[in-house]
């Protein structure tokens, strides 16, 4: 948990998945407990210890809090990263994409097995089975292709945040993809 000191106002953020803001600490329950051990100085933040029941000051707790936002701002990239490719799609249609991919594959192996779903849509578009099939594969590795570099690439970042001992690493640390 990270404890900040604002305006002499004190925050918690606690980091979970993502950084949570609680508005209004001092009539939090949670946060009394805490009031005590935290030194009241403007502009500073601690990191609370559970396993110890200690605050850790400053450097630690800045590279915590800057290691969380990190990892919130690498996440977020990878999320427009991944809505960029998909945009031009209904939700709906992108819930098939793997149900697609399985009957083209499926097909391709086996131009005897049933596949109605893509029966129906080469019909609609008035194409031939075999090139729906086709194009259907090409898409589904493209998109593994692109996939598979982001979340590598996120992963890797992530990593690298987890492995930053210092503020200018973490600051180096930037989605470019």
């Amino acid at each position: 948990m990270i404890i900040r000191i604002l305006n002499g106002k004190c925050y918690i953020l606690k980091i979970k998945d993502e950084i949570t803001f609680l508005e209004d600490n001092a009539f939090n329950p949670q946060f009394r407990k805490y009031s005590k051990a935290i030194p009241q100085s403007k502009g500073r933040q601690y990191l609370w210890d559970d396993l110890t029941s200690t605050i850790v000051t400053d450097d630690v707790a800045e590279l915590a809090y800057v290691r969380a936002v990190k990892v919130k701002e690498i996440n977020s990239a990878y999320s427009s990263y991944f809505n960029s490719i998909t945009s031009d799609y209904p939700k709906e249609e992108i819930d098939t994409w793997t149900k697609q991919e399985a009957l083209a594959r499926a097909y391709k192996a086996n131009n005897t097995t049933t596949v109605n779903m893509l029966y129906n849509l080469a019909k609609k578009r008035a194409i031939p089975l075999d090139l729906l099939a086709n194009k259907i594969v090409e898409k589904a590795d493209i998109l593994d292709l692109l996939l598979g570099t982001a979340i590598g690439h996120r992963q890797a970042l992530e990593t690298a945040i987890e492995n930053a001992t210092t503020l200018e690493e973490l600051q180096e640390i930037v989605w470019e993809l």
